[in-house]
């Protein structure tokens, strides 16, 4: 993943509610999916098996994220762990052909959680953060974010 996704995808995480970072988590996990199939094209395994791990990293909070209390949690469980698999034999058998299909089911339930977090109106789940507003500085031949400079701040979850 490219330094400037990542600093993006922080930039989300530092402003979001619980029901954006699930979005979040599973844009993150698409990008390194996609980064995957690339370092194939390349042949470059070491790339491929790294991305692949990231991704299964994400997917393993995804998991440790679930409230089983719930029924829909024991059918995301099972379809996590699916996905797992898959990623893993993908990682084993070095090939990409236990991914297809993936990236739908994952773009598809990420698109579900997307129309989840419109409705959620909760607080963000970081205090004290410096609020970004994008597109309000230009450094040289580039777009800078900008945020309002606090003394006090630091992270509090």
């Amino acid at each position: 993943m490219k330094k400037e996704l990542i600093q993006e995808y922080t930039a989300r995480i530092s402003q979001c509610n619980r029901s954006s970072l699930i979005v979040i988590v599973y844009e993150i996990i698409l990008e390194y999916i996609k980064d995957a199939y690339n370092a194939y094209e390349q042949s470059d395994k070491k790339e491929f098996v790294k991305c692949l791990n990231n991704a299964r990293n994400f997917l393993g909070e995804l998991i440790h994220s679930l409230d089983m209390k719930y029924e829909i949690s024991g059918q995301l469980f099972s379809l996590y762990l699916f996905w797992n698999r898959q990623m893993s034999d993908a990682i084993v058998k070095y090939s990409v052909e236990p991914l297809n299909g993936l990236q739908e089911m994952l773009t598809k339930l990420r698109n579900s959680f997307e129309q989840v977090s419109k409705t959620d109106k909760s607080s963000p789940l970081m205090k004290n953060t410096q609020k970004v507003y994008a597109g309000i500085t230009y450094g040289r031949g580039e777009l800078s974010e900008m945020a309002d400079i606090d003394i006090n701040r630091g992270f509090q979850a």
